[in-house]
């Protein structure tokens, strides 16, 4: 009699974990699970000079530089950064800062003579050149932004090129050695022009302004608009001066992982085929 008691609970817990796994099964999302990207980190990054020569990149985590904050040495900040995130550069090394990722927002705010050099090996979804910035790129950008008196160079290809000329100091000069798909310019009365599209590589030159591209070199007509997704389907934003883009989409591909229900339903039948075995030697 025990012999049965005890064997009637095991079918009984068997019969269960068939239920379960078949309930489990028809759940929606019950074939993966989904594991969430990280949030994108804002790095900013100030270039201090020594007085022998050996000045280094010093970084804070957010979107304004505070002097009385805590900073660190760029060699932290390069074991950190991911694909995805967002750099804001304050002022300009006599060297090239290289960064290994891709990113999804580069901001120049740099203000002084000397000429912010920044390379992206990755690429990067959205540049800002923010008014009276000097700087060179190295690294395809998808959407480019390049504000006043600007003065901007993209050494590799630029997908949507917007200018805005709408400071009283200057208009932006820009040169591109790549390629350039799509390019708008604003003046400070909203109205577009010039505008242009698929322009040959190391052709595109803008020079106060005023572009200088000879015309058998792009496009006219930009009645197809400019691309509004990268490679990745991330949304492109709308122009935006501003210096800090903290919410912006990171779109890191989520991972799918294998689905707890087929390890139920393995454990079910387990449980279904030692209760039948079970049942035999009871008898």
């Amino acid at each position: 009699m025990k012999k049965l008691t005890a064997l009637k609970k095991l079918l009984a817990a068997a019969a269960s974990a068939v239920m379960l796994a078949a309930v489990l099964a028809f759940l929606p999302g019950a074939g993966t699970l989904t594991v969430s990207a990280a949030e994108p980190v804002t790095y900013y990054l100030m270039y201090q000079d020594e007085p022998d020569d050996q000045g280094d990149w010093w970084y804070q985590v957010g979107s304004e530089w505070e002097e009385d904050a805590e900073h660190r040495q760029l060699v932290y900040m390069t074991e950190q950064l991911k694909d995805g995130d967002i750099v804001i550069v304050g002022n300009a090394a006599p060297d090239q800062l290289v960064l290994n990722v891709h990113l999804s927002n580069l901001t120049i705010k740099n203000t002084t003579d000397r000429l912010a050099m920044v390379s992206v090996t990755g690429g990067i979804d959205n540049c800002f050149f923010l008014n009276d910035t000097l700087g060179s790129i190295t690294g395809n950008v998808f959407n480019a932004y390049v504000y006043g008196a600007s003065t901007a160079t993209f050494c590799s290809n630029v997908t949507n090129l917007y200018s805005h000329n709408d400071n009283p100091n200057g208009d932006p000069n820009i040169g591109v050695s790549g390629t350039v798909a799509f390019f708008q310019s604003e003046n400070v009365n909203k109205n577009y022009h010039p505008c242009g599209t698929n322009f040959a590589a190391n052709t595109f030159s803008l020079e106060n302004g005023e572009l200088k591209t000879d015309s058998s070199n792009y496009t006219q007509d930009i009645s197809g608009g400019p691309a509004t997704t990268t490679s990745t389907s991330r949304p492109a934003p709308k122009p935006s001066n501003s210096s800090s883009a903290s919410d912006e989409y990171d779109a890191v591909p989520k991972t799918g992982e294998s689905s707890p229900v087929m390890w139920l339903s393995l454990i079910a039948v387990s449980c279904l085929s030692a209760s039948l075995l079970l049942r035999k030697v009871a008898k």
